[in-house]
């Protein structure tokens, strides 16, 4: 009956002719030996965490903090170069593996250029 039920609550819930129900399981994410490497780096964390449309650097950064990534998204923009701040001032980047996002891009092309461009700046 789109009605969510805590687990807790299982043995009393009646089940009536009609009723819908939706059992759902969850599943862990891997035995603790099984290491998630990407790009050779192994990673204690699964989470890849984005780091677009916070409210501010102190809410991304309390955030970061709270997850624990070992991977952050950070998108790809050319810098003005007279100047302006970086959506992750005040972040430490050397705590993460750095994954470029490519998503501005238009084309193939574009994307590999963007990718290109972060490996030359050290985000990679």
């Amino acid at each position: 009956n789109r009605e969510i039920r805590r687990r807790d609550d299982f043995e009393t819930t009646r089940v009536r002719a009609g009723d819908e129900l939706e059992l759902v399981y969850f599943v862990g994410g891997g035995a603790p030996d099984d290491a998630f490497v990407v790009g050779g780096r192994p990673l204690r964390s699964r989470l890849i965490h984005g780091t677009g449309k916070f409210a501010s650097n102190d809410v991304l950064a309390r955030c970061l903090d709270a997850a624990q990534p070992d991977m952050i998204t950070v998108a790809i923009r050319r810098l003005n170069l007279e100047g302006g701040r970086s959506e992750l001032e005040g972040i430490d980047l050397r705590r993460y593996t750095l994954l470029p996002n490519t998503a501005g891009a238009t084309t193939a092309e574009g994307a590999l250029r963007l990718a290109r461009l972060a490996r030359a700046a050290g985000y990679s």
